[in-house]
């Protein structure tokens, strides 16, 4: 099988674009659907979730795409505080944040050194003249202190702005709102990633393709497991509550599964058949 960690960016720094470390082995999962389910790591084993850039190109040997195991893609944003944009709502937009920067406390959160989001970052705070209109960038020192300030500024209820990325434990307990930075384009963002080009400009980041991979073989030899992996997916909201369970309940990936199979029961049961689906219910009573 091909197995690899559930949150795509445990493996590759935000931005980075980097690739997972899967591993390749020879036998597939055995068994009846709800022995495969109960065996859920995070909603996923015994597949491939990967950026689409690396073993779907097969890189990694034979491998093949089944599904966008997130539906609405990986999420990397510029972020306020929902109490925040729910008393300010003209701060939703940049050129809302850029005319109010105190409302914001005049302080944009960046990525620590190394991380692929701090040159895109970089690049936008030229492209918004982030300095220009009274923002000060604060550049954090690690993920760690860059996660606390979110959770004291909701402590608090205080003003905050700035980089964070989804899905995590973090935004799956703190509601967060994208700061709309205006259309995609994607020549301006491969611009902003790249540290040699100068004609940075102002673009949001996109939605990362995550996917479902599995190999031919695996395929070929299990049709009926491959079939209900191609239709398991869920939303970066969904992964994120289920991060934050687990988080918050220092519970193991086994029991976070079970949480997830007993709190979104709408959401994976279209993903079995009507046998497999009556016989994973009756487990979770």
């Amino acid at each position: 099988r091909i197995d690899a960690n559930p949150a795509p960016w445990n493996y590759a720094r935000p931005g980075g674009g980097a690739s997972p470390q899967t591993r390749c082995e020879q036998s597939p999962p055995r068994g009846s659907g709800e022995i495969f389910f109960m065996r859920l790591q995070m909603a996923v084993v015994s597949v491939a979730i990967a950026t689409i850039a690396r073993c779907t190109h097969n890189g990694c040997g034979k491998v093949k795409t089944i599904a966008n195991v997130l539906s609405d893609g990986g999420a990397e944003h510029w972020l306020i505080p929902k109490y925040l944009a729910d008393k300010h709502p003209e701060l939703k937009t940049i050129e809302g944040i850029l005319a109010n920067p105190e409302l914001v406390g005049g302080r944009f959160h960046n990525c620590p050194e190394g991380w692929g989001c701090r040159i895109v970052n970089d690049s936008l705070k030229q492209a918004f003249d982030l300095a220009g209109n009274g923002i000060e960038v604060f550049n954090h020192g690690s993920g760690e202190t860059l996660a606390g300030s979110i959770a004291s500024a909701y402590a608090d209820e205080k003003p905050w702005f700035g980089y964070y990325w989804a899905p995590t434990a973090l935004l799956g307990k703190f509601e967060m709102v994208p700061v709309d930075l205006g259309p995609y384009n994607d020549e301006i963002h491969q611009c902003n990633r790249n540290t040699e080009c100068n004609e940075v400009g102002k673009s949001p980041y996109p939605a990362a393709r995550v996917v479902t991979g599995v190999t031919t073989t695996f395929a070929d030899r299990e049709p009926e497991i491959v079939e209900m992996l191609s239709k398991l997916s869920f939303t970066n909201q969904q992964m994120g509550a289920v991060l934050a369970w687990k988080e918050d309940n220092n519970a193991s990936s086994e029991e976070a599964a079970v949480y997830f199979l007993t709190t979104f029961n709408g959401v994976w049961g279209d993903w079995l058949n009507d046998e497999a689906k009556l016989k994973l219910a009756r487990l979770l009573k």
